[in-house]
């Protein structure tokens, strides 16, 4: 067994823990794993079709993942206790019912 084929049989391995995965974030993370080493499998053996769906699987999960991690860091945000401003709070009771409505810089 050459040292290609244990980055082939690794590839292969990283896709299978991709099906155990219930985090999202492990998932994609495993499967960039597994795009990396299938391209360089397939570029050294010279598999073409193979090479050619993991160069367009790659940006697909790294695309996905940072989505994922935006997703989080603004329900992380969300999450968060406001900290408000007296000028916020201002801008707050004067649109409120009951309220004048309109602040000065609102025009």
């Amino acid at each position: 067994m050459q040292f290609i084929d244990l980055i082939g049989l690794l590839a292969g391995t990283f896709v299978v823990l991709t099906f155990y995965m219930t985090d999202l974030g492990r998932l994609r993370r495993c499967a960039i794993v597994s795009n990396v080493l299938f391209v360089i499998y397939a570029l050294s053996l010279q598999l073409w079709p193979i090479c050619l769906l993991h160069v367009l699987l790659l940006p697909l999960n790294l695309r996905r993942l940072s989505q994922l991690q935006d997703d989080k860091r603004w329900t992380d945000e969300q999450r968060r206790p406001k900290i408000w401003s007296v000028a916020d709070q201002i801008a707050l009771n004067a649109r409120l019912p009951g309220h004048a409505g309109r602040l000065p810089w609102d025009r």
